[in-house]
């Protein structure tokens, strides 16, 4: 671009000047583009000097004060100037009841998101343009004489928005910029959002260029951020008009009222805008359009929110000013209401989870299906409790309803049959949340971080982001708790888990393959977890990782779940973390089919790593509480390519919690940290080493004058030598024979219930099993790798058995002892097996105590008994052992 010495600067001089100064010290140290253009200036300090001393504002040499020099002078010499144009302000008091209520819809999408927020000024300089742009383009347009001093209209093309900017200047100084948008009526409001604010943050980084310093036609100028209730600003030379925002507030009169009492009258904050403009080229009449359809779009007329909502992707509905003037209501109405307002507290509880995805708000649960509206949401209702305050307008209670149960992280409970457990979580959901800790903090952006070095090196969009988000959390949690580890398990057949652990403390991890079947390695970790508690007394916790579509088409929620809480199958409470990849609409979905009624379900959107993280410290505190299963379901993660770690620092930031200083420094410490592997804390590779100690001969539940120990003996002999070496003992099946458990249960047994056939002091346990024998099988499987399990077999276990352990070379469960009768139907698949277990048929109570209290070699033991088993002397079985 060709630059002349005529170009008209404006307010804008002083940093041309500057520039040049700069240039004249160090040429390298200015962008290549100003050259030119200071090439074809003359001094402007001069220009704006000469202005001044020719101008009402000289004054004598010796006249008192100080000199004006610098910026200060050319703005000076610039408000001067303005002086020569005839001009003419029109005002305008417009309602901010939609605009508040629309932004704060937008800015809880862009928040959930990691966006940096949107601006009232955003909002009202978007509908300045699509005003003129629209409706009356001459408010761009702009004078000037020609040669021979005759009027000429420049009606340019595209509004060139000029924004007043005040930046501060070498040595504290402030100073006025007005840097320009050209042809802003081109973008779409998302894209006028991001050029409006790269602009500015180049401005005040000065990393402007010379073309966008020159050329506005248009100007808007916000001095009610700073309060100021409405203003006349200065038309510079060579525009058409400027325009002034005010500050929003109530209307005076209104402002010593409690705002929630101002609100339930009807009275909505206002903003005042004027609108000062040339009047040799713009008529009254033209100004008062303007801003009559400023009014009308500010006040969502037009579709000028629809649009808004449409460029920003946000999938809520706006609302218009006229939505929310609440009618008088008698005490009766307001009775009527209350009740309603009630009845929807309970539907956001009961059903925000159906909606948990960002940017969600009061239009997730509808309002007339409860005989509300929107011209009810500044009605003061009584919020009980929730918020922190107990009364309050309904549109302030929806917001904090939809903050609790609709945004990022949703808890599906409203199944529970337990009241405790539910007002536990309402407590939690609606109570202020807990601050994330400097070091969980640090630990995202560095998963985030580390997250970006795998992007560039692979294309895959993964899900396993997310997925080490809610499991680091949980391992957090388990430091806390002081618990000896983890077991964890991947049923959805993905690959290794990268787990890690944030800040200080030690965990152990045990990371269990899948075995195919979801339900078979479900059951399969929960019985690692059950044998290693059993067998060493360690605090561990179980984790199991799903893929949605197996988790409720395999059968994992009547197999496993509907029975974890059971004395037989119990961990303490399992957390399943599925991964529901699913392509669905929220809005119309129903209860999740794998809630059953003992589990909670949280749901959590991947795309949102803090809340990823909450979600495996909410679950975590589930299950320590209330030791139940709790389902962390985590929906379509998509963050690859999508530069999470940005948008978290931009929360951040947003929120106040980091500067972005502090995040720069921060991100190079975890880069140097992620470079030195060595200093990631990950978790001990495994928990206990697993040991069998030594069985002696447990003969004292034998009469000490018998000579022989007959067949109803041979069983509780066995179970007491393995008891009163300290090896835990279970019993499992449904057709357990009396003489081989050497007891009764004095009732019918459910599901899992158990019972101590041989009495107090014995640590051994008779259960009921589950009646699934695929599940059943595995769990006992899992339980052998670590403990000793006794499964009394019949058909259909026998068939599990085979089907679980042939071919499986990684089913190590040495410590399984299966006893079936002879004669059981399916019977020969126990040869079928081959040398996957050693089956043995003892003849003598001797040969049977033997087998089951040395059994050490590492794989299964089937035991056959037959009808009739012989008696064996005491020194018989002494010698068995």
């Amino acid at each position: 671009m060709a630059w002349s010495s005529d170009v008209v600067w404006g307010v804008n001089s002083w940093l041309v000047d500057e520039i040049k100064e700069r240039a004249r010290r160090d040429p390298s140290s200015v962008d290549q583009a100003w050259h030119a253009v200071l090439e074809a200036s003359s001094t402007v300090l001069s220009r704006a000097t000469a202005a001044v001393s020719g101008s009402a504002l000289a004054t004598p040499l010796d006249a008192p004060g100080d000199p004006i020099r610098g910026a200060s002078a050319i703005i000076a010499a610039n408000m001067t100037s303005s002086l020569t144009i005839p001009t003419a302000t029109g005002f305008r008091t417009v309602s901010a009841r939609a605009l508040e209520r629309n932004r704060a819809i937008i800015n809880r999408h862009r928040v959930d998101a990691g966006l940096s927020k949107i601006s009232f000024t955003h909002l009202i300089a978007y509908a300045l343009v699509r005003s003129i742009s629209d409706l009356v383009p001459v408010m761009a347009h702009s004078f000037a004489e020609a040669s021979d001093g005759s009027p000429r209209r420049i009606a340019d093309d595209h509004i060139n928005l000029g924004i007043a900017v005040d930046v501060e200047r070498p040595g504290g100084e402030r100073g006025l910029m007005v840097p320009v948008l050209s042809r802003a009526e081109r973008w779409r409001f998302d894209e006028f959002v991001t050029a409006y604010n790269d602009l500015v943050e180049r401005v005040r980084d000065r990393k402007i260029s010379p073309d966008e310093l020159s050329g506005a036609n248009v100007t808007i100028t916000n001095p009610g951020m700073l309060g100021t209730g409405q203003s006349i600003p200065r038309l510079m030379v060579s525009q058409g008009t400027i325009i002034g925002i005010g500050s929003i507030a109530y209307p005076p009169g209104f402002t010593d009222i409690e705002p929630d009492r101002v609100r339930s009258l009807g009275v909505s904050k206002v903003v005042t805008l004027t609108s000062t403009y040339d009047h040799r080229v713009i008529q009254g009449a033209e100004s008062g359009r303007f801003l009559q359809r400023v009014d009308q779009l500010l006040c969502g007329e037009h579709g000028f929110y629809e649009s808004v909502f449409s460029d920003l992707q946000v999938a809520d509905d706006p609302v218009g000013s006229s939505d929310g003037i609440p009618p008088a209501a008698t005490e009766s109405e307001m009775l009527a209401i209350q009740s309603a307002v009630t009845h929807l507290i309970e539907a956001y509880r009961r059903e925000g989870y159906q909606v948990c995805r960002p940017g969600s708000s009061a239009s997730g649960i509808d309002l007339g299906e409860y005989g509300l509206g929107e011209a009810d949401l500044d009605r003061v209702v009584h919020t009980a409790g929730i918020g922190g305050r107990e009364t309050a307008p309904l549109g302030d209670l929806i917001d904090a309803l939809a903050t609790a149960y609709c945004r990022t992280l949703g808890v599906e409970f409203g199944h529970l049959t337990s009241t405790e457990q539910t007002s536990w979580i309402i407590d939690h959901l609606e109570g202020p949340p807990d601050p994330m800790s400097s070091e969980a903090m640090a630990h995202l952006l560095e998963r985030l971080l580390d997250d970006e070095a795998r992007q560039r090196q692979s294309s895959d969009q993964r899900d396993d982001l997310p997925l080490a988000l809610v499991l680091d959390s949980i391992a957090a949690a388990g430091v806390e708790a002081g618990i000896a580890g983890l077991v964890i398990g991947r049923a959805d057949g993905g690959g290794d888990l990268d787990i890690r652990l944030a800040g200080s403390g030690s965990l152990a991890v045990e990371t269990v393959p899948s075995r195919g079947d979801p339900v078979v390695t479900d059951a399969w970790i929960r019985g690692i977890a059950r044998g290693r508690a059993d067998a060493f007394g360690d605090a561990v916790a179980t984790v199991v990782v799903h893929r949605a579509g197996d988790l409720v088409d395999s059968g994992v929620v009547a197999e496993c779940v509907m029975v974890g809480d059971r004395d037989a199958y119990g961990v303490g409470g399992t957390i399943r973390v599925v991964l529901d990849d699913r392509e669905r609409d929220r809005r119309s979905g129903t209860r999740s089919m794998w809630a059953p009624t003992t589990s909670p379900v949280i749901h959590v959107d991947g795309d949102d790593p803090e809340a990823c993280w909450r979600a495996g410290q909410l679950a975590w505190g589930l299950r320590q509480r209330w030791g139940i299963d709790v389902t962390v379901s985590v929906a379509g993660a998509d963050l690859a390519g999508r530069h999470p770690r940005q948008r978290y620092i931009q929360r951040l930031v947003e929120r106040g919690e980091l500067t972005i200083d502090a995040a720069d420094e921060l991100m190079m410490s975890l880069r140097t940290r992620l470079e030195r592997v060595d200093e990631v804390s990950s978790p001990s590779p495994s928990l206990t080493t697993i040991s069998r100690p030594a069985v002696e001969l447990d003969l004292s539940l034998i009469d000490p004058e018998a000579t022989m120990i007959t067949a109803e003996h041979a069983g509780p002999v066995a179970w007491s030598s393995l008891a009163a070496a300290g090896v835990p003992v279970r019993l499992v099946g449904r057709e357990i024979p009396v003489d081989l458990v050497g007891g009764v249960p004095d009732h019918d047994l459910t599901v899992g219930e158990s019972w101590s056939p041989l009495g107090s002091g014995h640590d051994v346990t008779a259960y009921r099993p589950t009646p699934f024998d695929r599940s059943g099988i595995a769990f006992e499987l899992g339980y052998a790798t670590v403990s000793r399990s006794v499964v009394c077999a019949d058909s259909g276990g026998l068939a599990a058995l085979a089907d679980q352990i042939s071919g499986h070379d990684d089913v190590v469960a040495d410590g399984l002892i299966i006893v079936v009768r002879e004669g059981v139907w399916g019977l020969d698949g126990l040869a079928a097996m081959g040398d996957d277990v050693l089956v043995v048929q003892p003849a003598t109570v001797a040969e049977f105590v033997g087998a089951l209290v040395t059994h050490s070699i590492d794989r299964p033991l089937a035991v056959v008994v037959g009808s009739s088993m012989g008696a064996s002397s005491r020194d018989e079985v002494s010698r068995s052992v």
